[in-house]
């Protein structure tokens, strides 16, 4: 049988207890870690030490003359990262429909890496997270709703609203066109043990 996967909680608690040295901490520290520790609900501040990295970023985007608005975050091929999606903000300029769900291409007109959200680094670094946009590209019917002009979809999920492998993302489009959109997007990223990548 093989041993669990102990990689990320020995990173974390190398971190936070300052330990060095070989050999697995958690199975050092196992009788003490799990009567006081979490290891799978911790706050942000700790789950940095355990690998994450934390993004945001805001797609804000007029569609050209009769087309659809179509934006999404994208998790590029060979990132060799796991991606999840926290919340997700949609607002839309005019009464109408928007759909979401995933996808499986890079979108074609814009492309710009998110922002770190922990702000203990000296400066704030682009995170792998891509925020992308694109004129008529091809909607999700994952989920659909009716969203009143100046007013705000919330989609938040603490757990995860998606999980993104490399070479997905998850896509909001307006199926109306010649309509305004802003999505805002927080997420956490990490490097993917071999095993989470293989179903």
């Amino acid at each position: 049988m093989g041993r669990i996967l102990q990689g990320r909680y020995d990173r974390l608690l190398r971190r936070t207890t300052a330990q060095v040295g070989f050999g697995s901490k958690v199975t050092e520290a196992l009788e003490d870690l799990f009567p006081t520790l979490d290891v799978e609900s911790l706050p942000m501040e700790l789950l940095r030490a355990s690998g994450w990295h934390f993004g945001s970023g805001v797609v804000d985007r007029t569609s050209a003359v009769a087309t659809t608005n179509v934006q999404q975050l994208f998790n590029p091929p060979g990132s060799g990262l796991l991606m999840t999606i926290t919340s997700l903000f949609i607002n839309v300029g005019t009464l109408g429909s928007v759909s979401w769900g995933p996808g499986f291409v890079a979108l074609a007109d814009a492309s710009v890496p998110g922002a770190e959200r922990d702000l203990r680094a000296l400066s704030i670094a682009p995170t792998v997270g891509l925020l992308q946009r694109e004129d008529n590209g091809t909607p999700s019917t994952f989920g659909r709703t009716v969203i009143p002009a100046s007013t705000t979809l919330q989609i938040v999920d603490p757990n995860g609203v998606a999980v993104l492998a490399p070479g997905t993302g998850w896509l909001v489009s307006t199926l109306g066109t010649n309509v305004n959109m802003k999505t805002s997007w927080q997420w956490r990223e990490r490097v993917a043990e071999p095993e989470e990548l293989n179903f």
